[in-house]
C-alpha cells in the first residue's frame, strides 16, 4: 500500500514538473509581449506652427492619421521658419532631439512654408515602405493642392496615401504612368530597329564581283605621293604636376535627413 502511495506521489510530482516546464516559457513569452506592447505605443501628432489648418481641419486630419498608428508614430507639421535648415534636415532634427520620436518607427510629413517644400520621411521599420521614391511620389500627387493654397486637402490626401502604403498597398501616380509609357515606347522603337535591320541587310558582295565592276584607269603616268604634313593623334601629359578640378565638400556638424519631397 505504501509503495502504491509513493508511486502515485512520484507520478503527481513528475506531472507537476512537466506542466511547469511548459507553462514557464509561455508565461515568460506573454510577459515579454506585454513589455514590447507597452514600449511600442504610437500616436498621431499634429504641429501646425504655420497656422494653416482650422481646428476642424486638424480633427479631420487626425482621424486619417490615426489609421496608421499601428505602424508607428504619425507626425504632421507645418512651419513658416526653417531656421536656415533644409526641410528634410529640419525633420531629422525633430526626430533626433524629441524623446517621444527618437529611435521609433515613425512617418513625418511636413509643409514647409519657408522653403516652399513638401517632405515625407519614414523612420525605423516604416522606412522600408515609405522610401524616398514613395516620398517623392506622394508629394508629386498632392503638391498641386499646396500650390493652390488648399493645405487641408494637401495634408489629408498625403496622409491617406501614406497610410495606404503602410498597409502594404501600392500608390499610383501620374508620373509613374508616364514613365511606364516612355519605357514601352523605347522598347517598341528598339524592336522596330532590330526588325528593320535584319530584313534590310544587303547581301555581301564577293571579291570577283567587285573587281568586275571596277572601272579600270589606263595610261597612268608618273604616279607619286606628296607629303603634306603630320598630325599627332595622342599627346600624353609630360608631367604630373598639374592639378585637376573636382568637387570640394565642406564639413561641419548638423543633420542629414532622407525621404522625398516636392516644391510648391
Amino acid at each position: 500500500m505504501r509503495d502504491m502511495i509513493r508511486r502515485v506521489s512520484a507520478f503527481i510530482f513528475a506531472a507537476l514538473l512537466l506542466v511547469a516546464a511548459f507553462l514557464l516559457p509561455v508565461s515568460a513569452l506573454f510577459a515579454k509581449a506585454q513589455d514590447e506592447g507597452e514600449s511600442a505605443v504610437y500616436d498621431a501628432y499634429i504641429g501646425d506652427y504655420a497656422d494653416l489648418l482650422t481646428d476642424e481641419q486638424e480633427q479631420e486630419l487626425y482621424a486619417i492619421m490615426a489609421e496608421g498608428v499601428g505602424y508607428g508614430n504619425m507626425v504632421f507639421m507645418t512651419i513658416d521658419d526653417a531656421q536656415g535648415y533644409k526641410t528634410k534636415d529640419y525633420i531629422e532634427m525633430i526626430y533626433q532631439t524629441e524623446d517621444i520620436f527618437e529611435d521609433t518607427d515613425a512617418v513625418f510629413y511636413m509643409i514647409d512654408m519657408d522653403n516652399r517644400m513638401l517632405w515625407i520621411t519614414g523612420y525605423g521599420a516604416d522606412r522600408k515602405l515609405i522610401t524616398p521614391d514613395y516620398g517623392n511620389l506622394i508629394t508629386d500627387n498632392v503638391y498641386k493642392y499646396a500650390k493652390s493654397g488648399d493645405y487641408a486637402k494637401c495634408a489629408n490626401e498625403g496622409y491617406r496615401q501614406i497610410v495606404q502604403r503602410l498597409s502594404g498597398s501600392r500608390v499610383s501616380g501620374a508620373l509613374r504612368g508616364v514613365g511606364n509609357l516612355c519605357i514601352a515606347v523605347i522598347i517598341a522603337e528598339i524592336l522596330c530597329f532590330v526588325v528593320a535591320y535584319a530584313t534590310s541587310a544587303a547581301k555581301k558582295t564577293d571579291a570577283d564581283e567587285i573587281l568586275e565592276n571596277i572601272e579600270r584607269m589606263e595610261n597612268i603616268q608618273n604616279p607619286g605621293v606628296k607629303k603634306t604634313g603630320r598630325r599627332k593623334i595622342y599627346d600624353p601629359p609630360s608631367s604630373s604636376s598639374g592639378s585637376s578640378g573636382g568637387r570640394s565638400g565642406g564639413g561641419g556638424g548638423g543633420f542629414s535627413g532622407g525621404g522625398g519631397g516636392h516644391g510648391f
